[in-house]
């Protein structure tokens, strides 16, 4: 057996989120016997994907502000979203510190990509989450790589940092225009 990856998912189990293509793609690597373990946890119908409590477990709901220190414990999240204007769980993972792979449908998928902290997939391709998936769990230096980089991209997304730039992007806006714009800490352009 090739050693494992212990990743998480936070979200609801609804469509949308794209929870069966992650699990699809979690059971594939485990027939290779590439050790990887997914707990789920969110609101929902649970009956209605394939929860093996073994590899794949659904862990129930987590106490409101207790996501950080849940997915602190993980080797990454995974949101692998057919649509996700933001998700906010992504925020919540990189403060943790912990890399993100998600889809390309998912907005914060952007500061994945600035920081280098994790990997974007395209939605509802279950091969290139698998290839992903297995990039991470044979580069455990990468892995180590992209933890700093998720505790660097969690910094910048502080409530605080984000509040000064909102404040910033405001004020701006009612200032003289030859002024030079608020750099944004999560976006590059």
């Amino acid at each position: 057996m090739i050693p494992g990856l212990r990743l998480i998912f936070i979200g609801t189990l609804i469509e949308r989120k794209g929870l069966d293509v992650l699990i699809e793609a979690v059971r594939n690597l485990n027939r290779k016997e590439v050790v990887v373990a997914l707990d789920v946890y969110g609101s929902g119908n649970s009956s209605q994907f394939d929860f093996d409590q073994s590899t794949v477990k659904y862990c129930g709901l987590l106490p409101f502000g207790g996501a950080q220190a849940v997915i602190a414990n993980y080797d990454a999240l995974v949101l692998p979203s057919r649509y996700d204007g933001w998700g906010v769980v992504v925020n919540e993972a990189l403060m943790a510190g912990v890399p993100v792979i998600c889809s390309n449908r998912v907005g914060a998928g952007a500061v994945v990509e600035k920081w280098q902290c994790g990997a974007i997939f395209a939605s509802e391709d279950v091969p290139d989450l698998t290839r992903k998936l297995t990039e991470f769990v044979s580069a455990p230096e990468s892995l180590a790589k992209m933890r700093l980089a998720a505790r660097n991209a969690g910094t910048a997304l502080e409530p605080e940092v984000a509040g000064c730039y909102m404040f910033d992007v405001l004020r701006d806006d009612s200032l003289d225009t030859k002024q030079p714009k608020s750099s944004c800490p999560w976006y590059e352009y």
